[in-house]
């Protein structure tokens, strides 16, 4: 032994610490900490110091003294890197020492540097034990290192030396899982498989949530069927996952399926069940099983806890069911049900949410008084709620109500404010607000200059937008594509390209890559501005600079080219949707059948009608209001009578603009008794006849030749606010004409003129001369000064009639 240490005290150049004083180092936590700490010892004394240990360490282990060696493995773990501390043992002695360095990192919670050991370890041809290995992977899971664990699983395989058996695997598997990779678990699965190892009850129900959690659920099934034909028996954990993996994909039936299968197994559902199947049936259809699940929830002996009650309430809140929420939250009071922070939190959210603030704030008093401590995220909540319906001062109060409470506004509070008050166009208030941030040292963020470019956008200041967009940048705030986007669409909308067009410019210069929803807004503005070319450049430059496409881009486009007759072109869109992998819809083919109608190829327009049949896309209001109108001007009665039967058979709602369709179409064409039947239909459904429905009524009354009741509705129509038409005008004066009622056609003629109106010159002669006939010639003369007062473009229209 003395010739050992000799050996390598000449070998590593340092002086030996004796035994006796080496051991009462052994009666602190850490000694070299403890010394580094007084500045007792130096770097190279530190050196030194670990050599020794080292030595020590190794004439412990010859010794077997493993009380001893333990201890100086920990502290060297403590204090040492963990290569350092590998490649200081001597080659020939690191086999006995590197298990025990492996266990002693793992021991103080290092399972990285144990990793790195271990590695090294296996650099050497050093094989470790198959409980370091098992120890390490646990470790190093439950410190969520699970790329890390990978790692050490592929080299711990790739070494060939160590026995890779089913808990090894299971942690490869339950880590790929972690990283949300199911599919390299499943690997993993097959490899265990291929080399011999049985996949047991841990190994599936980490692939089954695995799977779940991505919306998998036949693999998942299979799975499940697979481990039953094992003879593995799925346990508690099982069930709850495969449970939720079918909740969370909306099949909410197959998911209680389960349950009752878990039932018949002899597995009892708990809590966790439960609430997996409450949050699944988070929907209006589902209300009343919600009610049901609760009551045998409680008949089982199960208590609720605060999530159930969190999916209860958030449950409600999603269905509309406010006023269920706020009975729920009073039942709870009643039962002495003490709900927690987050739970509070959705209740008070959903509240606010649904416009309920005084609730909400009279909640939160009710609350406080049972204990709970409002806190910034409570009162944001409440600032939040009035900041939704628009009441500022509500919101500044709760400010101060918070204040008073000292508790800090945070920036979340001020942005919330910020946004509020741009809501209101009161950009003043919102600035201040800014600089207030600033003074108080509150961090400023695109959340707190993006409502402040929404806000200037309302209002097309085009220009103080640009200079927050400099703002930011000189506060080292990085706009984002929200920032971007939303000039970006207020250009576009207002049609100033150009400056769209050096935004985008802009907008690359300063790293912020564009996505399709941009170029889609440029695409847009240029197909109203009927700048088709340069919106298919767009298109090609969004290409090749790797963006995908989607729907809405094509769809924009065959608009583009549809509005300006240009339909063949759109059509040819359709082979580009399909090729791309796209599937078109509704807003595809309503765009080509309106092309189609405007060109006058209704027959190509009914063909791609029948069309959305054949790919199971359902036609929508706007299409039936296009081929009503179409056929409208056609005078067809058969094709619109068809079409509005087909819609009831569809039992697709009909909008206003459908009626308006059919009431024109019957006013014009049809049996004006039928427009007048639709119109009380559309009233009785909640829908408001509007100033097309009117003047479309006004004809049918005409073609009627109710007189009097014509002149009714036009009244009301004024009285109503509506602009009367020279179409309305128009009919009018001719049903006037065609009942010989001259003296009223006359006084509806010069009112007409009055409005700015153009009366036609055929009913203008008809009138004049009706009225000479009659004897009228005072009245002649007046509607002919009329006219010639209106100046020298009016008495030219109608020079030959004043002749």
């Amino acid at each position: 032994m003395a010739r050992w240490i000799a050996s390598n005290r000449s070998q590593n150049s340092f002086s030996f610490l004796p035994l006796s004083k080496f051991l009462c180092y052994l009666t602190f936590p850490s000694p070299l900490e403890a010394h580094l700490n007084d500045g007792d010892v130096k770097p190279n004394e530190h050196c030194l110091f670990e050599s020794q240990q080292v030595m020590m360490l190794h004439l412990f282990v010859v010794k077997g003294c493993l009380g001893p060696t333990k201890k100086i493995s920990k502290m060297l773990a403590h204090s040492t890197a963990p290569s350092q501390l590998y490649l200081s043992i001597p080659l020939s002695i690191r086999s006995s020492i590197a298990d025990l360095f492996i266990a002693s990192f793992v021991e103080i919670k290092s399972s990285l540097p144990a990793a790195e050991v271990f590695s090294l370890m296996l650099k050497d041809r050093i094989i470790p034990s198959l409980s370091s290995c098992k120890s390490l992977l646990e470790a190093l899971v439950c410190s969520q290192k699970y790329t890390e664990t990978l790692q050490l699983v592929s080299e711990i395989v790739a070494c060939g030396r160590i026995q890779v058996d089913t808990f090894v695997y299971n942690k490869a598997i339950q880590s790929a899982v972690k990283l949300g990779d199911p599919d390299r678990a499943l690997g993993f699965k097959s490899e265990m498989e291929w080399y011999g190892r049985k996949p047991d009850l841990f190994t599936y129900n980490v692939l089954i949530s695995g799977l779940g959690k991505k919306g998998r659920t036949e693999e998942m099934k299979v799975l499940f069927h697979e481990m039953v034909m094992q003879g593995i028996v799925p346990n508690q954990v099982t069930y709850n996952s495969i449970i939720d993996g079918l909740c969370k994909v909306g099949k909410v039936d197959e998911a209680f399926m389960f349950k009752s299968k878990m039932q018949a197994d002899g597995k009892v559902p708990n809590l966790v069940t439960f609430n997996t199947l409450l949050r699944g049936l988070c929907a209006p259809q589902h209300i009343n099983r919600m009610k049901d699940l609760l009551v045998e929830m409680e008949s089982q002996g199960l208590v609720a806890d605060g999530y159930t009650y969190s999916l209860l309430f958030d449950g409600y809140f999603k269905c509309g069911y406010v006023d269920a929420a706020i009975a729920l939250y009073e039942e709870t009071i009643r039962n002495g049900v003490q709900l927690g922070d987050y739970t509070c939190g959705i209740l008070l959210n959903g509240l606010c949410k649904g416009g309920r603030v005084l609730d909400a704030k009279h909640i939160l008093k009710n609350l406080e008084a049972k204990g709970l401590i409002p806190n910034t995220v409570t009162y944001n909540i409440i600032i939040d709620g009035y900041i939704l319906i628009g009441d500022m001062k509500g919101a500044i109060s709760t400010v101060k109500l918070m204040e008073a409470s000292n508790i800090k506004p945070d920036f979340i509070t001020y942005n919330s404010l910020i946004n509020g008050y741009c809501k209101m166009q009161k950009m003043d208030e919102a600035e201040e607000l800014v600089k207030e941030m600033e003074e108080k040292g509150l961090s400023l963020s695109t959340h707190t200059y993006n409502p402040l470019i929404d806000g200037y956008l309302r209002n097309h200041q085009f220009e103080h937008c640009s200079h927050i967009l400099k703002e930011m940048a000189v506060k080292g705030i990085q706009p984002n594509l929200v920032s971007y986007g939303s000039i970006m669409n207020g250009l576009c909308k207002n049609g100033r390209l150009a400056e769209a067009g050096t935004l985008l410019k802009d907008m690359e210069n300063s790293g912020v890559t564009p996505n399709v929803r941009v170029y889609n807004m440029l695409i847009d503005g240029k197909c109203k501005m009927g700048e088709l070319t340069d919106a298919v450049k767009l298109l090609e430059e969004l290409i090749d600079k790797g963006i995908d496409p989607n729907l809405v881009t094509y769809n924009t486009l065959i608009y583009g080219f549809c509005k300006e007759g240009r339909v063949s072109e759109a059509a040819d869109y359709i082979f580009t949707i399909k090729k791309q992998g796209l599937k078109p819809d509704s807003i595809t083919y309503n765009s080509l059948i309106a092309g189609y109608c405007y060109v006058g190829n209704t027959t190509k327009a009914y063909e791609l009608y029948r069309e959305m049949d054949l790919l199971d896309i359902k036609p929508t209001n706007v299409t039936y209001t296009t081929l009503i109108s179409a056929a409208s001007k056609e005078g067809t009665a058969l094709e619109v009578e068809n079409l509005h039967r087909e819609m009831v058979e569809k039992d697709i709602v009909l909008d206003i603009s459908v009626y308006n369709a059919l009431i024109r179409f019957h006013a014009t064409f049809g049996d004006p008794r039928k427009a007048n039947d639709l119109c009380q239909e559309m009233t009785v459904k909640g829908l408001v006849p509007n100033e097309m429905t009117l003047t479309s009524l006004l004809v049918a009354v005409c073609r009627e030749g109710k007189l009097c009741d014509a002149y009714h509705l036009f009244t009301e129509m004024k009285a109503k606010g509506f602009s009367r038409s020279s179409g309305g005008y128009a009919t009018l004066l001719d049903c006037c004409c065609k009942l010989k009622d001259y003296d009223r056609a006359c006084d509806l003629c010069m009112e007409m003129i009055d409005e700015g109106h153009f009366p036609q010159i055929a009913t203008c002669n008809e009138l004049l001369i009706g009225l000479k006939n009659v004897g009228m010639l005072d009245k002649a003369e007046c509607l002919s000064s009329k006219i010639k007062e209106k100046g020298e473009e009016w008495s030219k229209r109608f020079g030959f009639i004043l002749c």
